[in-house]
């Protein structure tokens, strides 16, 4: 099985996984912190959107998906101000919208239903050494932003009113904040595919929640459960020829299950 790293499509996979599995749970301590389970939903279709489109016009599917993400965000954002609502239901306007957009394009295209399927189960092995570099300015920019701006996301994730009585500007703070998970999530689903993107965005923070108290505590603990899960990931699915998002999913499960029951078994 090792023999096979030997091979540039696999071990820029290996790389890949580390440096977002190491990483990208910082984003989704944002999502759950901030409570933004719909934008990560309406990031997740403007990905589709964004792959169809690239698919169709033969561009590049991971950068137009970024692009895509990026618009969607600002466009969501300056809906909020100007409509004076909240971000569910533009959420779900925009995420019906872009299945809709996706469908439209794929047919009037005549994409591949192979092809699209990608956008489901993600292409880990078919990225290029570009890739690997964007994708690793964008794990470093993660890291140094949640470093620089700690404080500031301690108190927006506590309360926006007092976060703006220090004299945070909040609405540009959250709003880069989005832009962060925007590309973290393209990122993300361009290697692990729609159906299972929050076994490394979601699972490691919800299972350090379980283990931590904290919010420093509970970034450190979910990044190394993240990087840990998607190495161990990556050799299961290497060794019993599964995607590499379900071999992630496997140990994430079993080390969620067996907390759960250990702290079940501590109550009784």
């Amino acid at each position: 099985m090792l023999e096979l790293l030997s091979y540039p499509p696999i071990y820029r996979g290996l790389i890949l996984l580390l440096l977002t599995g190491f990483t990208f749970p910082l984003a989704g301590v944002f999502v759950l912190r901030m409570n933004l389970l719909p934008i990560r939903y309406l990031l997740m279709h403007g990905v589709l959107l964004g792959g169809a489109l690239g698919l169709a016009l033969r561009w590049n599917t991971a950068l137009t998906s970024v692009a895509v993400n990026i618009l969607m965000i600002l466009v969501l954002n300056g809906s909020k101000k100007t409509l004076k609502t909240g971000y569910g239901h533009l959420s779900m306007f925009f995420m019906v919208f872009s299945v809709a957009a996706a469908s439209v394009i794929t047919s009037l295209f005549h994409v591949p239903a192979k092809d699209t399927l990608t956008l489901l189960w993600g292409s880990l092995y078919a990225n290029s050494p570009m890739t690997v570099l964007i994708t690793g300015a964008l794990s470093i920019g993660l890291v140094l932003f949640s470093a620089l701006n700690f404080r500031k996301l301690t108190v927006l994730f506590h309360d926006r009113e007092v976060a703006s009585s220090l004299g945070i500007a909040v609405p540009r703070f959250e709003l880069m904040v989005m832009l962060i998970i925007s590309l973290s999530v393209a990122s993300a689903m361009n290697l692990m595919g729609a159906l299972l993107l929050d076994v490394q965005l979601i699972l490691p923070v919800v299972i350090a929640g379980l283990l931590s108290s904290g919010l420093k505590q509970t970034m450190v603990l979910s990044c190394l459960l993240g990087g840990a899960f998607s190495l161990a990931g990556f050799f299961t699915a290497l060794l019993f020829d599964i995607p590499v998002s379900s071999g992630i999913a496997i140990p994430a499960a079993a080390v969620f299950i067996i907390i759960i029951l250990y702290k079940q078994g501590q109550k009784t």
